[in-house]
């Protein structure tokens, strides 16, 4: 496109996470090119020096390395549908940063190589206001040659970048392994909260347990892990059984107090599956099983009576 200004980089999605990674490029100097479908979110990078593109085409010509933060991949396609690219994206560098599915960055990372360019998914792993800082945390996936072309500008993004190889999808599978850690422990402290609650405790105690044992779950966790990998779960210093028990007490105390059941009563099911497949007696681990059975299908919740019952001799 003839007397397209060139610039270093594009980014094309400007919510919070967007203006974010564009204003800390801008503050390192780069020539930033911007794009939104609404352009009001542009005006205060523009002040700062940022250039705006007129539309989705331009964002992707002026620069060699583009980042695509918006809010899904089905935004993302639409919104590189409407570009015109005659001579494709040969050469340049596409950097995915939204949120989705290993399947979906794979499929985007296919679309981007038919048209000659080099694929990047990242998932970012901290909040807008630390961008730019030595906390900020980016996994990156796929094209090597994408992933050195991209370097300098990754770098001054976060105080951490870490390929994880070329499979465009790991990046993303990697993101969703994290959410399940930390939505399984918001709920876990949501249910928490209300045992409190529904027994007059103070939360404010509750929450200072939870930080004083932090150091204490790290290390079981890192056991947990371990053992997991190493796939000997035999060795233990509290079974599985023992944990049910915990878990049954769980259920026992919500209907007593009345409060909802519905997050023990799924843990419980979990491990009367374990049991009922022969890990009683196995660590805490071993729980793995129930999530690599064949169907990979949760049962439905059972009531009391139809659980299988621990046997006397159980090693609890």
């Amino acid at each position: 496109m003839f007397g397209l200004k060139q610039t270093d980089i594009s980014v094309i999605g400007l919510g919070p996470m967007g203006r974010a990674l564009a204003k800390t490029l801008l503050n390192t100097g780069a020539c930033v090119a911007v794009w939104n479908r609404t352009q009001a979110k542009s005006r205060q990078l523009m002040q700062q020096g940022a250039w705006l593109a007129e539309n989705v085409s331009q964002a992707l010509l002026t620069s060699p390395v583009i980042l695509l933060n918006l809010t899904n991949y089905e935004v993302t396609h639409k919104v590189l549908a409407q570009a015109d690219l005659p001579a494709g994206l040969q050469g340049k560098v596409i950097i995915q940063l939204a949120t989705g599915t290993p399947e979906e960055a794979r499929q985007l990372s296919t679309w981007v190589q038919q048209h000659g360019g080099h694929y990047l998914d990242g998932s970012i792993m901290c909040w807008p206001d630390s961008i730019g800082t030595k906390d900020a945390f980016i996994l990156v996936s796929g094209s090597v040659t994408a992933y050195e072309k991209a370097q300098k500008q990754l770098a001054a993004l976060a105080g951490e970048i870490i390929h994880l190889g070329e499979d465009p999808g790991t990046a993303s599978a990697m993101d969703e392994a994290n959410y399940c850690f930390w939505i399984a422990a918001v709920l876990g402290l949501t249910h928490g909260v209300r045992i409190c609650e529904s027994e007059g405790i103070s939360l404010h105690a509750y929450k200072e347990m939870l930080i004083g044992g932090i150091p204490m779950i790290t290390g079981q966790l890192n056991d947990v892990a371990n053992t997991m990998i190493n796939g000997d779960f035999s060795h233990t210093l509290a079974s599985i059984f023992t944990y049910s028990g915990a878990v049954d007490r769980l259920v026992e105390q919500a209907e007593s107090a009345q409060i909802s059941t519905q997050f023990p009563r799924f843990a419980q099911q979990i491990f009367r599956q374990a049991i009922k497949a022969g890990h009683g007696n196995d660590d805490l681990a071993a729980l793995i099983h129930v999530f690599r059975t064949a169907s990979e299908k949760t049962e439905a919740i059972v009531s009391p009576l139809s659980l299988p019952v621990i046997p006397d001799n159980a090693e609890v």
